[in-house]
Formats: C-alpha cells, structure tokens, sequence
C-alpha cells in the first residue's frame, strides 16, 4: 500500500482521473470474498444523506455492525473501491 498508493496518489492532481484511477486499482488489487454480497443504500437523516454500501456474509449479525469509513481523506475510492 504504502509503496503503491501513495505515489499514485502524489503523481495524480486532477480529482476526477484520481477517483476513476483509484477504482480500477482496488477493483484489482483487493479481492472480496466470494460470500459477500453488497446492496447500495443511503445513510443519514434528512438533507444529510450520504451513499453506503451494506455488505453481509449471509450469516446472523445479532451482535452488532460495524461502520467502516475507509478513509483517504475522502477524496479517492469509495464504496466499489473498497469492496
């Protein structure tokens, strides 16, 4: 991570090209599990909505859930990039 994402990041100024190019290499880089299913939502209350993506082995969740903000400054990747 460190010696890849980090020098993508730096050589790439334009925000649109970053956020497509940061896409295409989680899409590569990270594999998901093939359990996993993913169904796109809205989070929020209001005016203060943002997309999220709920992801669910299939298996119960009694216990609680976890809300992962993948971080980055929230300015590359996202939900398809962090699978």
């Amino acid at each position: 991570v460190r010696y890849l994402e980090k020098p993508l990041i730096a050589c790439v100024a334009n925000q649109p090209l970053l956020r497509f190019v940061s896409g295409i290499y989680g899409r590569i880089a990270y594999k998901t599990h093939s359990d996993m299913q993913f169904s796109a939502t809205r989070l929020g209350h209001k005016s203060a909505v943002v997309p999220a993506l709920w992801c669910d082995q299939g298996r119960p969740h009694n216990d609680g859930v976890i809300l992962y903000l993948h971080g980055g400054a929230y300015t590359a990747g996202g939900a398809a990039s962090h699978k």
